[in-house]
């Protein structure tokens, strides 16, 4: 069985996603992903035993297209959950990828430089094969990930945010620009999670995609999710109980196959 599944009985094992944004709902939708967890064993895959270096690894990501393939440039183990894993998003795809441009310390007149390298929380830094710059961090259970465009190799650099975007982009850019000021300055970044209701069911959605993964029947899923009072008085009552189930789990496989990448566009 994935350890990406495991323990699905035990809604404790769901506890974390209460804090979720959308990226990390998307990556919780990717780990349970098969073809995802083979590449990934490709991508860890070492003769020497353990994992190659990073280097290395984010070459083999590179080469097998990921981009596209996961919209990320880096993945990390698929057992390991949104609050643990270190992962590049495609900033092409992900808008909650802070994208700013750089320019060495001392080319703009007044303006005040960072050394961005040293702002608490960096935890990797990838470039990419089109040159850019891609800083993650982590404060606490966030991750926050920013695309430096331009000469952004220098030490310290002056940061500019595009002021000209599209609609869809600026709610998502303003709060990316209030991220990314709250960890220059030190402050916690503060937490942008999805309605009670939708994470609700977004978490019951999860079950639902590990049972069947685990080898569950629909019934079993329904006495975990609903008790097994519900279940014994209405399942051979109609369908209705059946047929959510079965929802909820044919949503699941979707997300799971792809319809994650929604989750990116939202913050």
């Amino acid at each position: 069985m994935n350890r990406a599944t495991r323990d699905w009985v035990d809604p404790r094992t769901y506890e974390e996603t209460k804090h979720h944004a959308g990226c990390d709902w998307a990556w919780e939708f990717l780990r349970r992903n098969h073809g995802y967890v083979s590449d990934w064993h490709f991508v860890a895959g070492s003769d020497e035993g353990g994992h190659p270096d990073f280097k290395t690894m984010a070459a083999r990501f590179a080469a097998l297209d990921a981009g596209s393939k996961w919209a990320l440039f880096f993945g990390d183990a698929p057992e390991k959950g949104a609050a643990e894993a270190e992962i590049f998003w495609d900033n092409n795809l992900c808008f909650n990828v802070i994208t700013l441009f750089a320019f060495p310390a001392g080319s703009l007149a007044g303006a005040a430089a960072v050394d961005v390298k040293k702002v608490s929380g960096l935890q990797k830094v990838l470039v990419t094969a089109d040159g850019h710059c891609h800083l993650l961090f982590k404060i606490g259970s966030r991750s926050v990930q920013i695309c430096l465009l331009g000469r952004s190799s220098a030490r310290s650099v002056h940061l500019l945010a595009d002021a000209i975007v599209g609609l869809d982009l600026l709610s998502s850019g303003l709060k990316g620009i209030q991220d990314l000021n709250q960890l220059l300055t030190g402050n916690v970044i503060s937490s942008r999670y999805f309605s009670e209701v939708n994470d609700h069911r977004l978490r019951r959605i999860l079950r639902a995609v590990d049972g069947r993964q685990a080898g569950a029947s629909y019934r079993e899923i329904a006495v975990v999710l609903f008790g097994a009072n519900r279940v014994k008085r209405d399942w051979s009552n109609g369908d209705h109980l059946k047929n959510h189930v079965r929802r909820l789990v044919k949503r699941g496989e979707a997300l799971v196959g792809g319809g994650y990448r929604r989750f990116l566009q939202m913050r």
